[in-house]
């Protein structure tokens, strides 16, 4: 069991279509040059995948700062 479970289920809770948790180096570049918190994307076929969504839409992934540990996120998904 991962320690991020409790933030997946949040998620889950609050009706997010998705939740993206990862550590590639691509990711953590792609958070560093958003500085509004938010990462946007359109055209991606995978964007279809998401409800209500299509080809050409912008889709809006909010950005959470980590912390030093799992349990500190909850806080910041609350609001």
């Amino acid at each position: 069991m991962t320690a991020c479970r409790p933030l997946f289920d949040l998620a889950f809770r609050r009706g997010e279509g998705a939740c993206i948790h990862s550590h590639s180096l691509n990711t953590v570049l792609a958070t560093m040059i958003c500085k509004d918190r938010v990462f946007r994307c359109s055209h991606l076929e995978m964007v279809k995948g998401m409800r209500g969504h299509g080809y050409t839409d912008v889709l809006e992934v909010p950005i959470i700062a980590n912390t030093s540990h799992e349990e500190e996120l909850e806080a910041s998904m609350q609001g």
